[in-house]
């Protein structure tokens, strides 16, 4: 049976910052050098194990992290296992160099596939009528099934970090959704969350299981408060459906609230034709005050950070301080003259990550205005793409972050000063007791 398997995490974190390291550099990522193409099978996983190695300890914000035995013997072991993997598509990045990041103790670490994983010409010119119809048909089947892969399960499952370790949970349950009619809730524990494509059976199937948790429970496991233990099997939740169509949700939104409140949902820092509309909803918020849904932002573009926090910060406010190889450097906003002083409230959740983080955490140390919702991710180091010799890239955190006091938001998270958890009669009723919570704050 032929599947995709998608993983566990619903929400992917974005970069606080990542580019190209060369930018003179004409194809991004580049291909496979002539003398890459003539080696041999072993000899081409060796190539690229060694270059994901070296860009690593190259790169990395901390020169000495990677530079003990520990971590010397472990790059032996796994240079042993990439020496025989076989030589085919996805097999070293999957059996190798993925399960290498998923160990390492931070976040923004990351590898890309190689950007030619097709069959050479020669290849396809071998194949038959009958094959290449067949491919055609699994081809049109996929791309079918592909939207609803796209619009998920119907509940949000994201790992935050706490400490060097990862706690996989639900941040949300979509009302009206199969999640939703499975009675899966919002704040449980995730033990598993996947959906597998199979183009035979023309389905997207989802396999879950869940811990259930009550309020306490849950704020102790986003907290990474309480044992990461295995849980007993009477505790586990098991789910198993097959998924099917549901609207996606468009990143931006903007509406007007009771008492000329302005709400603001932004789900990403993105390009500027994209933040356009951001920039001129926040402006134009009026004295009734803003709240600024940053729950589902897993953040993006720095530049874009910089400028909104000067929108509601001022121009050249201390955002906090990074580090890396070279030194340290403050961190500020940019420069920019429009203002918005109105009251402000800010929602944050689990899905919070990155330059949304930073933000949220910027706020709270001007004393700007409130934090309200659930914890954040607690992943914002900067990162940076590097390429490897098969066209594939290794993303490396390359700075540190340290918010206004000091403090590290790395494994931690932001805290809101007012912890609010949605249970499954909120979402089934459409409220939204976070939102309800805010506009409470900004109109008393």
């Amino acid at each position: 049976m032929s599947l995709i398997r998608f993983a566990p995490l619903a929400v992917a974190l974005v970069l606080v910052a990542c580019g190209r390291p060369d930018p003179t550099q004409t194809e991004w990522p580049p291909k496979p050098t002539a003398e890459f193409l003539k080696l041999s099978a072993r000899e081409q996983n060796l190539a690229v194990y060694d270059a994901f190695w070296k860009q690593i300890e190259s790169n990395y914000y901390d020169p000495k992290f990677f530079a003990t035995d520990e971590w010397r013997a472990a790059r032996a072991r796994w240079r042993d296992k990439a020496a025989n993997v076989p030589n085919l598509p996805l097999a070293l990045h999957n059996e190798v160099l993925r399960k290498i990041v998923e160990s390492l103790p931070e976040s923004h670490f990351g590898t890309q596939y190689p950007r030619d994983l097709g069959v050479s010409s020669s290849k396809a010119a071998e194949r038959s009528a009958e094959q290449i119809e067949k491919m055609e048909q699994r081809t049109k089947e996929f791309n079918r099934l592909l939207p609803l892969a796209s619009a998920g399960p119907g509940v949000v499952t994201t790992k935050v970090r706490r400490g060097n370790r990862e706690r996989e949970l639900v941040s949300d349950v979509w009302p009206g959704s199969l999640a939703d009619e499975h009675d899966i809730q919002p704040g449980w524990r995730v033990i598993k969350s996947v959906w597998n494509l199979e183009v035979e059976d023309r389905a997207v199937h989802y396999v879950g299981e869940f811990v259930p948790l009550d309020t306490a429970g849950a704020r102790a496991w986003e907290r990474g408060e309480s044992a990461d233990a295995t849980p007993s099997p009477a505790d586990v939740m098991h789910v198993n459906y097959d998924l099917r169509k549901a609207d996606l949700r468009k990143p931006f939104e903007e509406r007007e609230l009771a008492g000329g409140v302005h709400y603001v949902r932004l789900d990403g820092f993105g390009d500027e034709p994209f933040m356009r509309p951001v920039f001129e909803a926040v402006e134009g918020a009026g004295p009734g005050g803003l709240i600024l849904d940053l729950r589902w932002n897993v953040g993006g573009l720095s530049e874009q950070q910089r400028k909104l926090a000067a929108v509601l910060l001022g121009s050249d406010a201390l955002l906090g301080t990074t580090r890396e190889r070279t030194g340290s450097a403050e961190y500020r906003t940019a420069n920019y003259q429009r203002r918005y002083t109105g009251p402000l409230v800010v929602l944050v959740g689990p899905v919070t990550g990155s330059a949304a983080e930073i933000f949220a955490a910027a706020v709270q140390d001007h004393n700007r205005g409130r934090i309200i919702g659930r914890q954040t991710n607690g992943s914002v180091l900067e990162a940076q793409n590097f390429p490897l010799p098969d066209s594939g890239l290794v993303m490396v955190p390359i700075k540190n972050y340290f918010r206004a006091a000091g403090k590290r938001i790395e494994g931690v998270g932001v805290e809101p000063e007012i912890w609010i958890l949605p249970t499954l009669e909120d979402v089934r009723a459409g409220r939204d007791p976070a939102l309800e919570r805010a506009l409470q704050e900004i109109t008393k």
